[in-house]
């Protein structure tokens, strides 16, 4: 856990600095950590130390909480939806006119 939250608290102003549509990977962002002197836990006080577990504790139930993780994942979701409902209203519609 202690890498987890570590990553999440350090990484995460690397990630929003980012134009729109550039990511890094999570071998990047380790890198990043890792090459920066102030960011290794020795320099880190207690404090900092909390504060990003914390933060990584709030971020796991903030996304635990959400409907989606991305607009993707509920367009997705309503794309299924949608398809279930017109695959039900096939099968019924057919059904009906059969019964005559």
């Amino acid at each position: 856990m202690y890498l987890q939250f570590y990553l999440h608290g350090l990484t995460v102003p690397y990630v929003l600095d980012l134009p729109v549509g550039e990511r890094k990977s999570l071998a990047e962002l380790k890198q990043m950590v890792q090459d920066d002197p102030e960011l290794q836990p020795e320099n880190l006080s207690e404090e900092r130390k909390q504060e990003l577990i914390n933060d990584l504790i709030e971020a796991r139930a903030e996304k635990q909480t959400n409907a989606r993780g991305s607009n993707r994942a509920a367009a997705r979701d309503v794309q299924a939806t949608v398809d279930r409902v017109t695959s039900e209203v096939r099968i019924h519609t057919f059904d009906d006119s059969t019964r005559d």
